[in-house]
């Protein structure tokens, strides 16, 4: 995880600029903090958990405006999350389908029937 700090007076200065509600419900509560960190659950301002607006605006920065862009990474010193950093997409129902389908024909083909034992686990490799 990367570390990101976000400079007080950037915060007071960022009060002024007209956000969307994700943006300008957190920023004023960054004013009164000394010290901000993008750790989830660290600093809980005004009710207001910091670390995981951050790294909201870090997963989400595609949907920022160019000018909200620019103010987190200008004024706000907060960049976009790296692609190891963003949470993998979710498998589909195909998908999970597919690879049960692939286990079942896996496990039919070694054993020669499909009374699969309770606590079994197969391993099969992916494309």
């Amino acid at each position: 995880m990367s570390s990101t700090r976000i400079r007080r007076s950037a915060m007071v200065a960022a009060a002024a600029f007209v956000l969307p509600i994700t943006l300008g419900v957190a920023v004023p509560a960054f004013a009164d903090t000394p010290k901000v960190d993008p750790y989830v659950g660290e600093v809980v301002c005004q009710g207001e958990d910091l670390g995981r607006w951050v790294t909201s605006v870090r997963h989400g920065w595609a949907q920022l405006t160019a000018v909200h862009q620019w103010l987190c990474e200008q004024v706000l010193g907060i960049e976009p999350a790296d692609e190891d950093e963003k949470p993998k997409a979710r498998t589909s129902q195909a998908d999970k389908w597919a690879m049960h389908l692939a286990a079942a024909e896996q496990f039919f083909a070694r054993e020669g029937h499909l009374t699969v034992p309770r606590k079994h686990v197969e391993t099969i490799t992916l494309d």
